[in-house]
């Protein structure tokens, strides 16, 4: 009763009349804090101008629009803490840190409060949930305030030695996962700047080796996660794609080792990374059987089920799975979820429609019903990415030429060569765009052969030759740029020309 006590006595202080959060409309500010919160949520306002004027009409003062923002999000920050996690569908690793924040906070507002009694209580409930957890810097925190209550109050104690242990053990893990997490965020600024270099190479090895001196020796949950993770940014660095996979495989079996507290979210990536990897190397089976496990475990619609679908997507058209792909395209459109996905990645699953109906062209799916592929109409959807000199606009310029072949509007392509030219000239110059760059260049020794079959292939057969010897570079921020591998699509490209006389 005396901890219930102390605990009445802070609340009834602090007045929860006051407390302002979404749901509980009581000041002058209310409906219209309401008015704005409801037309954000369901997508009312482009922009800060519409709200204000649904809100306060035509001509509306500024300044009031402005404190009415500042009003909604104290309370949208207020009501963070009042949500019940339960109705999420989180992890229970998720579900337990949020409670162990929760308490963490109230453990140190009743210490500031003079409660102590109730403090020290949820501070020992707090901390066996936390060493479970392997959460170090709540384990740490919590540790110190109970090996100073016990130290204090009860000297020499049981209890004192083993807060006292718990202090000094986690105290180390913390330093060890602050030097891991710095190597690990160390190599990732080193890959994301410059050329490629032997410098580079080395400065990546020395951070790993820094790794290595406290990773598996010491062990707790960060250590793992950024261990595993500096490991396959150095192998992608490398492009070591077999790599890459084995390090997946072993953080999957560390991961799920500990049981207590698994959490699909961390597994989950180490398995899309896998699934990735599954494309440039052709394991089909593997990757089929990643992509099913992933969608089984992931909420239906979700930005990371979308990630797994699109993977699977092109793991199924680089191994020339036609009518899967199509399956998959079909499953991620008719979702209800679609529409709530970002513009860029909606442009994505567009460009994957044009490629899709390029198979179609050349008999390799089945004729959908209804109205044939527009290309300008399809020029027209995808606003973005025609943007992205570097990237994805390599894959909607070449899909754009092969659909314009197959329709037999050679015409039309001829008109581009000079476009293509200086496409390649200017954005395809570097190893990394190798195989485009072969790619382009190809088709533009295609419209010099006058669309000729034979012709086009003794022109292009060195520069085939080129691109057959280059692998595919597997690159995050271009994964889109090869959808279909550029062998299969210029064979592909070959059926569609004349086989007269030359």
């Amino acid at each position: 009763m005396d901890n219930l006590h102390e605990l009445t006595q802070i609340v009834n202080r602090i007045k929860t009349r006051r407390i302002e959060i979404i749901g509980k409309e009581r000041t002058k500010y209310g409906k219209l804090t309401k008015k704005l919160y409801d037309g954000i949520v369901e997508g009312k306002y482009n922009n800060d101008r519409e709200a204000a004027i649904d809100i306060y009409g035509e001509n509306f003062v500024p300044n009031n629009y402005t404190r009415l923002k500042t009003i909604l999000t104290e309370k949208l920050i207020n009501t963070l803490f009042f949500i019940d996690v339960s109705d999420y569908n989180f992890s229970d690793a998720q579900h337990a840190y949020v409670e162990c924040e929760k308490l963490r906070t109230a453990v140190k507002i009743l210490l500031s409060r003079g409660a102590k009694g109730m403090a020290i209580k949820l501070a020992e409930k707090l901390i066996r949930k936390s060493l479970r957890y392997e959460f170090t810097d709540i384990t740490l925190e919590i540790g110190r305030i109970l090996r100073r209550h016990f130290r204090t109050y009860d000297p020499n104690s049981e209890k004192e030695k083993v807060y006292h242990e718990i202090v000094e053990y986690y105290h180390k893990i913390l330093g060890a996962e602050i030097e891991v997490e710095n190597s690990y965020e160390l190599i990732i600024r080193e890959i994301s700047i410059g050329k490629r270099s032997k410098e580079k190479e080395i400065f990546i090895v020395s951070n790993l080796e820094i790794i290595d001196k406290y990773f598996p020796k010491l062990e707790s949950y960060k250590l793992g996660q950024f261990a595993h993770l500096a490991k396959i940014k150095n192998q992608e660095y490398l492009q070591d794609y077999e790599g890459i996979a084995l390090s997946c495989k072993n953080a999957i079996q560390y991961f799920e080792k500990k049981e207590s507290i698994f959490s699909n979210v961390i597994s989950n990536k180490f398995y899309n990374r896998y699934l990735t990897v599954c494309i440039p190397l052709k394991k089909v089976k593997e990757g089929e059987e990643i992509a099913k496990k992933l969608l089984c475990n992931l909420d239906d619609g979700s930005h990371n089920w979308y990630i797994t679908l699109d993977s699977y997507f092109l793991l199924s058209l680089h191994t020339e799975n036609y009518t899967k792909a199509e399956e998959l395209y079909r499953l991620a459109k008719s979702h209800k979820r679609f529409r709530n996905l970002s513009e860029e990645f909606r442009e994505v699953w567009r460009l994957y429609e044009a490629y899709l109906a390029y198979l179609r062209m050349l008999g390799k799916l089945e004729t959908e019903p209804g109205k044939p592929f527009r290309v300008g109409k399809f020029m027209n959807q995808v606003p973005i990415f025609s943007k992205d000199k570097k990237g994805v606009n390599v894959a909607i310029i070449i899909i754009q030429v092969l659909i314009l072949i197959a329709q037999g509007k050679e015409w039309k392509v001829i008109d581009k060569v000079d476009a293509l030219r200086a496409y390649v000239h200017t954005h395809l110059r570097n190893d990394d765009s190798l195989r485009s760059n072969c790619f382009v260049k190809m088709l533009m020794q295609m419209v010099k052969a006058k669309f000729h079959k034979a012709g086009t292939i003794r022109k292009t057969a060195t520069l085939y030759d080129k691109l057959s010897s280059t692998p595919i570079v597997e690159k995050s921020q271009s994964q889109y740029v090869e959808i279909i591998p550029y062998e299969q699509l210029w064979q592909m490209s070959l059926t569609r020309l004349s086989s007269r006389a030359y």
